[in-house]
């Protein structure tokens, strides 16, 4: 019973701990990419009894429907002690304002939370709120590559205050290439590694931001393609690197965030996001067609099915063959322009169904573009839409200017003879009338440069 009451007189008893907001505390409006300060106050009541630790202090940002995209903690600067005043710190911090998700179209309102815990488990928080800006859509130019020049990077401008720039490149060919919107940098695709510059470099631009070198297991073969990240996929702009082995997405600090490797005896052919899981599409040590289903999380791989090529341009250890996306199923499409649709029933039954895209003649190139909208060259180009959407002579590639719905399309004529840069409206097809950049001599790679990911 002694050691009971003695036990009770040494409880400490005090009053909980308050912190108050003192900047934000108007609801402003933060623009992307700037440093804004936050202050608070925090005040920890001295003990009427007994002694306590000092108090910590947390901070949360996130947007108001839920999710964490900031923190930071810390320790008061000491513990009150009895009969003395409160103890009161004044918390200084700075945050980095970050992009917005690249599916935003508005302004994003933040939640700010700042929370104290005193030595006995008591606590105390205070709200205040803000939001990010999402700044309207808007493209610059078209940057491509110019093999025949000394400054072979280059971009041609169509925003008013954009100018020409050029660019020395790190390796003597560049296979693709990709603007990481928002970022004013571009990721080369070179044979054997990934070379990121900046667009606006300080000094003569020659020097890579970052470099990440193939997998040493896709040496041989190198680089398949480079090309943008699905944007609802990711917070930013990060590029898709397929090699011989693997698919890879980078971040704009030339961190590897995701890959999905292929098993011994596939060598991967193209890549892409359809109806939420990575779809591999690669060649077996058999010169079968292969799809592959993978998780876009974790990489896990969850299906795949095989065919034998029949078109005789897409049999053999070189033949073509390219990924298509049919109505939010994956295909792979041969080069007599059938394609095997890779359908799942809802009661699970799985199997490959044969089309034919619209057209006729081979195929000459296709793809996937940002939007998930498929595309087929032929005799015409068409994109794979409802109703499907023809835009005009065979065309090797098409980039995307979201913020203005025009396509920027390399083109080669029936004969796959000369080349031309044309810009088509993305909604009718039609030729939009404008300066492109000179016919280049070879097939080149390029992407239109956005101030930012995502919709309008």
């Amino acid at each position: 019973m002694l050691l009971g009451l003695f036990a009770a007189g040494c409880r400490t008893e005090k009053s909980p701990p308050s912190v108050e907001w003192l900047s934000p505390t108007s609801s402003p409006q933060w623009a992307p990419d700037v440093n804004v300060p936050l202050r608070f106050v925090l005040m920890d009541p001295a003990p009427e009894r007994g002694t306590t630790a000092s108090a910590s202090w947390r901070v949360e940002v996130g947007p108001t429907g839920g999710g964490l995209w900031w923190t930071a903690s810390g320790d008061a600067s000491a513990a009150p002690s009895t009969g003395s005043p409160a103890h009161i710190d004044t918390i200084d911090l700075q945050w980095t304002v970050p992009f917005p998700p690249a599916s935003a179209t508005g302004p994003i309102d933040l939640l700010l939370t700042a929370i104290i815990t005193d030595g006995e488990g008591g606590r105390g928080a205070d709200f205040t709120s803000a939001s990010v800006a999402v700044p309207p859509l808007e493209s610059a130019g078209l940057w491509h590559v110019d093999p025949d020049a000394a400054l072979p990077i280059r971009f041609f401008p169509t925003a008013p205050l954009a100018t020409n720039q050029a660019l020395p490149s790190p390796c003597s060919a560049v296979r693709d290439l990709v603007h990481l919107d928002g970022r004013d940098r571009i990721v080369l695709g070179c044979a054997t590694s990934l070379e990121a510059l900046d667009t606006h470099p300080a000094d003569d631009g020659s020097a890579p931001v970052w470099t990440i070198p193939a997998p040493l297991s896709a040496q041989t073969g190198g680089l398949r393609f480079l090309r943008r990240t699905p944007t609802e996929w990711t917070t930013s702009a990060w590029a898709m690197a397929g090699w011989p082995d693997r698919v890879q997405w980078v971040d704009g600090d030339g961190q590897i965030q995701k890959s999905w490797v292929l098993e011994s005896g596939e060598t991967l052919i193209d890549a892409g996001v359809i109806d939420g899981r990575m779809i591999l599409l690669a060649r077996t040590a058999t010169n079968e067609l292969r799809l592959i289903r993978c998780n876009l999380d974790n990489g896990a791989r969850i299906a795949s099915i095989t065919w034998t090529p029949e078109a005789p341009g897409s049999t053999g250890p070189t033949g073509d063959a390219w990924l298509l996306n049919v109505d939010g199923e994956a295909a792979g499409l041969e080069q007599d322009g059938t394609w095997r649709r890779w359908f799942i029933e809802p009661d699970g039954n799985t199997g490959l169904s044969t089309s034919e895209s619209a057209g006729s003649g081979e195929v000459i190139a296709a793809g996937i573009l940002d939007d998930g909208t498929s595309w087929v060259a032929r005799e015409e180009t068409r994109l794979l839409r409802n109703p499907i959407l023809s835009i005009g002579d065979p065309a090797l590639r098409i980039e995307e200017n979201r913020a203005d719905g025009i396509f920027w399309v390399l083109r080669t004529d029936q004969d796959q003879g000369l080349l031309s840069w044309e810009r088509v409206d993305a909604w009718s097809g039609v030729s939009v009338p404008s300066v492109t950049p000179a016919p280049p001599s070879t097939p080149v790679p390029a992407s239109v440069a956005h101030n930012r990911p995502g919709p309008p």
